[in-house]
């Protein structure tokens, strides 16, 4: 299990959604990005620190970066944006 760093991030976002269902379905999602952050995840390109994309199935869907500590089983939140 990874722990999640940026959760003011998440706050931030949560505060933000006024659809409980979807709140619950990230929470749900963040869950198992913790347990195996790289299972959906792509890196992204360019970039030397092993930052990666991965898209929450949550409706509409929510692209959520984040940077990988693998030393210090950590996953940093960097940004979520919603997909159109």
């Amino acid at each position: 299990m990874y722990q999640l760093d940026g959760r003011d991030l998440l706050f931030e976002w949560l505060a933000r959604q006024a659809d409980s269902n979807r709140r619950l379905a990230m929470l749900d999602w963040l869950a198992g990005l913790a347990s195996d952050p790289l299972d959906h995840a792509q890196r992204v390109p360019g970039v030397l620190a092993p930052v990666y994309t991965a898209v929450a199935p949550v409706r509409p869907p929510v692209v959520v970066v984040f940077l990988l500590a693998e030393q210090f089983r950590t996953v940093k939140l960097i940004r979520f944006r919603d997909l159109p």
